[in-house]
C-alpha cells in the first residue's frame, strides 16, 4: 500500500467527520463545524478545522507515511444558550481533546491515522468584543 505523501485533506476530513458525529459536542455547536472557509453568515459558537501541515517520512511516495500537525479552533460569544463564552470555549476544547484522542482509524487511500491532542488554550477573540477563541493543537501519524 502506498501512503499519500500529503494526507492533510483526508486527515482534516476525518477530524471534521468525528467532531460532527459526537453528540456532546453537537449539543454545544450543533452542525457548525467548518473546514478553513467560514460561511459569510455564521452563528456562535462554531468550530473551524484548517488543513494540517504534513511532513512526509519518505519522499519517493513509498509506504513511509507522514507526520502531521494541526490546530482546531472554536469561537464563542454570549448567547442565550451559552451565557459564559469563556467557559463555553473551554468546554468545547475539552470535547475536541477527547475526540481527537480517540482517533485511531483508516482514512481515504487506506492509510492508518492516529491522532494525539497536544495543547489547549482559551483566549479573548480580538474580532468580537465579547468573544472567546479556543485552540487545540494536535499531532498525527498517517502510515
Amino acid at each position: 500500500m502506498t501512503t499519500p505523501l500529503a494526507p492533510a485533506l483526508p486527515t482534516r476530513t476525518e477530524i471534521i467527520r468525528r467532531l460532527r458525529a459526537d453528540p456532546d459536542l453537537a449539543a454545544l455547536v450543533a452542525s457548525r463545524i467548518y473546514p478553513g472557509k467560514l460561511p459569510n453568515a455564521r452563528a456562535f459558537p462554531f468550530v473551524m478545522v484548517p488543513a494540517p501541515i504534513s511532513q512526509p517520512r519518505q519522499y519517493d511516495g513509498g509506504s513511509g507515511g507522514a507526520d502531521l500537525s494541526g490546530v482546531v479552533h472554536c469561537f464563542t460569544a454570549p448567547i442565550a444558550s451559552l451565557p459564559d463564552p469563556e467557559k463555553g470555549a473551554a468546554d468545547i476544547n475539552a470535547h475536541v481533546v477527547r475526540i481527537l484522542g480517540e482517533t485511531d482509524t483508516l482514512i481515504a487511500g487506506g492509510a492508518s491515522l492516529s491522532i494525539t491532542a497536544g495543547r489547549a488554550m482559551v483566549m479573548r477573540d480580538p474580532d468580537e468584543a465579547d468573544g472567546w477563541h479556543g485552540v487545540v493543537t494536535y499531532g498525527a501519524s498517517a502510515s
